[in-house]
């Protein structure tokens, strides 16, 4: 839906002014169409595993079951306007994030284990600064009570990285792992923009490292492939988008 258009964008912020902006305008049919496409583009790759946060996760699930993938899929959970996060407002929408964080609950206690066991369901509380710290922490208990992973975006963009240090102080990673909802249960997609700190907080925790390499030639900006290595960060299946 956005290849070409979400690529670069002036300074970096096609992601929020793209991406962001209009995704609340993809219809539940666009979603599900996109799901199966993106299977079949995993297949014709070579992968045999997805891991992914989706607004439609049943419709990801379903066809990856088809498929005779092995799905790790989470919905998106956010409590922000995404839409005008790209001007800097993060104002926090009473209600949203919890409303969102139910449906993931329900999604994942539904499809946990499903296929055969090719589904392994998580809760996706979706970045550092389109979810706050209580949603994280909500999210983390409740992923613990069910019994399933959780999978976030981490240093995905350098807006991400600045929201971060100018509201805690610090990275994303250390901000997570200072939270206390990194664990061996915890997935981390990006982490292009990490910095070495955070590389060393997220290490500590034990949480997975989701490599995307389609977004980072694209992007044209990659991840301190070497530090995640040395590190022995635990790579996790590769992320569709």
């Amino acid at each position: 839906m956005f290849r070409s258009q979400s690529d670069d964008g002036l300074g970096g912020q096609a992601l929020y002014s793209v991406a962001f902006g209009a995704e609340k305008d993809i219809s539940v049919q666009d979603w599900n169409d996109l799901a199966r496409l993106g299977v079949i583009d995993m297949i014709q790759s070579g992968f045999t595993t997805i891991n992914d946060i989706w607004y439609e996760p049943e419709a990801l699930a379903q066809p990856g079951v088809d498929a005779g993938l092995r799905a790790q899929i989470a919905l998106k959970v956010f409590d922000v306007r995404l839409e005008t996060l790209y001007r800097n407002h993060y104002d926090r929408v009473p209600g949203q994030g919890e409303a969102r964080l139910r449906l993931g609950v329900e999604f994942a206690g539904k499809w946990q284990g499903a296929g055969g066991g090719l589904v392994s369901s998580r809760l996706g509380p979706h970045a550092t600064d389109t979810c706050s710290a209580a949603l994280h922490q909500e999210a983390c208990a409740e992923a613990g009570r069910l019994g399933v992973g959780l999978h976030t975006h981490v240093g995905q963009s350098l807006q991400e990285i600045e929201y971060c240090r100018s509201t805690y102080g610090k990275g994303p990673g250390e901000f997570l792992a200072d939270l206390g909802v990194l664990s061996d249960r915890s997935v981390l997609a990006h982490l292009t923009f990490a910095s070495p700190e955070d590389l060393d907080a997220i290490a500590a925790s034990g949480a997975g490292y989701a490599h995307c390499p389609t977004i980072y030639p694209r992007r044209g900006v990659y991840p301190d492939l070497s530090g995640i290595l040395e590190r022995g960060f635990k790579q996790v299946s590769p992320q569709t988008g």
